[in-house]
C-alpha cells in the first residue's frame, strides 16, 4: 500500500462508524483498492494535469500484463532504489539486480517508456506521450472511484487551471 499506513486505521473507525472522515493518499490505485463497494461520501481530487509539470513521483505502471517480467524501451536494470534524482544512489550498482525495478532513462520524466513484451506503459500520470493514453490512465482510475461511491456520494475533480485557458502552461511571476 502506498501512503501513511496510519490512515488506514483510521479509514477503519470511518468504516465502524467511529469516525466521520479520513483522508487518504497515495497511488489512488491502490488506496481505492483498499475501500468496499459503495462507502465513499465524497472525493475530492485534482489529478496531475497532462503534460504540465512533474511532481517527481517514482513512476508506475499502467496497463499492460501484470505477470511480465517487462523489458522497458529506453531503460537499463536499477539495481538499487531510486534515489531523489532518479538515479540509482548516484551511481549504477551497489545491489542486486532485480529485473523487475527498471531505471528508465530521460523518457520516464518526460513520456514514460513502453514495455515490448506486453505494451505495458511506466511514467508519471500527466506525462503520457499523448492525451489519450493519459485519459485512459484517468479512467482506470474513476472507474475505481464510481465503484467506492455511495450512490447518494459526490465526485469533485478539478482537472484545469485559468492559465491553461489563457494559453499559458506555466505561473508567470509577478
Amino acid at each position: 500500500m502506498t501512503g501513511n499506513p496510519e490512515q488506514y486505521d483510521r479509514l477503519a473507525l470511518v468504516l465502524a462508524n467511529q469516525e466521520r472522515y479520513a483522508l487518504l493518499e497515495g497511488d489512488a490505485r491502490e488506496v481505492l483498492l483498499a475501500l468496499p463497494d459503495g462507502v465513499v461520501d465524497c472525493v475530492v481530487t485534482s489529478p496531475p494535469y497532462y503534460g504540465l509539470r512533474s511532481y517527481k513521483t517514482p513512476p508506475v505502471v499502467w496497463g499492460g500484463e501484470p505477470s511480465c517480467l517487462h523489458e522497458w524501451r529506453g531503460s537499463v536494470a536499477a539495481p538499487t532504489e531510486l534515489s531523489k534524482g532518479g538515479n540509482t544512489n548516484g551511481t549504477y550498482g551497489g545491489g542486486v539486480v532485480n529485473p523487475r525495478k527498471m531505471y528508465a532513462t530521460d523518457g520516464a520524466s518526460d513520456g514514460g517508456v513502453g514495455c515490448l513484451l506486453c505494451g505495458a506503459w511506466r511514467g508519471e500520470l500527466g506525462h503520457e506521450p499523448d492525451p489519450s493514453l493519459y485519459v485512459q490512465h484517468l479512467v482506470v482510475v474513476f472507474r475505481e472511484v464510481w465503484r467506492v461511491l455511495k450512490p447518494t456520494g459526490s465526485v469533485w475533480v478539478v482537472i484545469g487551471t485559468p492559465m491553461q485557458a489563457l494559453g499559458e502552461t506555466t505561473p508567470q511571476e509577478a
